[in-house]
């Protein structure tokens, strides 16, 4: 589950996405005002860049972190910038899954993503084969108080294309959306069977 925010742990979160050029390529520079905790079950929860197996996150993780109104509403978007692999981003961003109007957790317990409204469903990854570790990346965004799910829906279903060539920096910036939090895993292709 998330831990309280402090000051270092935010500061490591910002860290480690420049370290991994998820800053600047995915999205611009922000200031953490929560973790981001996602967990898959059986001790498999993404760390800042920790490597998962492709079968261990099939299924959507729980998501924890920290509200500063109970009054909040968020969106989740995770996405893979290395589509179809780091070197050759051509179909840069692929989105893995949004979920709009997640209403603010209670300390330490899960968020009920089940009562926001699921723009994208979940897909887990799948990297195709010899394209190298992937960087699957969940951020956390913080509705304005005007947002609604109909026009976070509209904005999204205006999109051209719903999987690849996502942008989730456009798609924050067209509704209004504030970067709070963000985590990330790596994840490979490495045996035709990894997925099962």
């Amino acid at each position: 589950m998330a831990v309280p925010p402090s000051a270092k742990s935010l500061t490591s979160a910002v860290a480690a996405l420049r370290k991994e050029e998820i800053i600047p390529e995915v999205v611009s520079e922000f200031e953490a005002r929560t973790t981001l905790a996602i967990n898959y079950g059986n001790y498999n929860n993404a760390f800042l860049g920790n490597r998962l197996t492709i079968a261990n996150t099939q299924d959507a993780p729980q998501v924890y972190f920290y509200s500063d109104s109970p009054t909040n509403k968020y969106t989740l978007i995770m996405t893979d910038p290395d589509a179809p692999s780091r070197k050759f981003p051509k179909l840069r961003e692929y989105c893995h899954w949004v979920v709009s109007n997640i209403p603010a957790p209670t300390p330490g317990q899960p968020a009920e993503l089940a009562k926001g409204v699921v723009l994208l469903p979940y897909m887990g990854p799948a990297p195709p084969p010899e394209t190298d570790l992937h960087r699957y990346t969940f951020l956390l965004y913080k509705q304005p108080a005007t947002a609604t799910a109909a026009n976070t829906e509209t904005l999204y279903t205006r999109l051209p294309e719903k999987r690849h060539r996502f942008k989730a920096r456009d798609f924050a910036a067209r509704a209004g959306l504030e970067l709070v939090g963000a985590n990330f895993f790596q994840a490979e292709h490495t045996s035709p069977t990894s997925r099962l």
